[in-house]
């Protein structure tokens, strides 16, 4: 499946920036202080940063009734509502891949489905988690006709005399 290209790059870093905004503290930028003691690095500090397609899955599965259960599925959900948004506004209609159902499913469908999908994808599992994100839903959620091509083939190259 082809990916939009400059659409992950995009989405990769609009999401790793939404989630390290929504918990402030839990990332540092590689640098040094300005003192120039300590060097901080990105690291997964916490169990719900999510660094990995791995560790969205890990959170995605987090069972209901376990104390970090509230927690990771509000994470959970936040990243894939994030996914979708920023895919629908930067992604123009004639060129999406992804279309959602309409009547849309619910949230628990929609788990499921990720879960049983990912189960057969173990390839996408230490890719950056929009880059899973982005094949289970276009394979999960396809537009029914194939988007029409951004770009004419290129010309037949002449042939020298």
């Amino acid at each position: 499946m082809a990916v939009k290209q400059g659409f992950l790059p995009t989405m990769t870093a609009a999401l790793a920036l939404g989630a390290f905004s929504l918990a402030p503290g839990l990332a540092a930028a590689q640098s040094t202080m300005p003192d120039g003691s300590a060097q901080y690095s990105y690291k997964r500090p916490s169990p719900t940063t999510i660094t990995t397609f791995s560790s969205l899955v890990d959170l995605c599965n987090t069972p209901p009734g376990s104390g970090a259960y509230d927690e990771n599925h509000g994470v959970c959900v936040g990243y894939f509502s994030g996914f979708v948004d920023l895919y629908l506004a930067e992604t123009p209609i004639s060129s999406r891949v992804i279309c959602l159902p309409n009547p849309p499913i619910t949230r628990q469908q929609a788990r499921d489905t990720f879960m049983s999908w990912q189960a057969t994808h173990p390839e996408y599992a230490a890719q950056p988690a929009s880059v899973g994100v982005y094949h289970f839903l276009a394979s999960a959620y396809p537009c029914s006709a194939a988007p029409a091509p951004t770009v004419a083939p290129p010309a037949p190259l002449a042939q020298p005399r």
